[in-house]
């Protein structure tokens, strides 16, 4: 399961939007809210593979966020 409290607080830390997120994930906005939210699908492997490279996460916040 997503630690999505952390996640968000990165994206916030590292002056990421959540457009801008949407964006890099190549998905809908509305999509991302769903994911953050838990009302649609988690996030896929491809999908976790662009938030590690769009926001330069280390192989720790990895393991928090989505790991734990």
């Amino acid at each position: 399961m997503t630690d999505v409290k952390a996640l968000v607080g990165i994206m916030e830390q590292r002056g990421k939007s959540k457009r801008a997120t949407a964006k890099a994930l190549k998905i809908n906005r509305t999509t991302l809210y769903r994911k953050l939210e838990g009302e649609g699908k988690s996030f896929t492997v491809g999908e976790v593979r662009e938030l590690i490279d769009f926001l330069g996460l280390t192989r720790d916040e990895v393991y928090a966020i989505f790991l734990s």
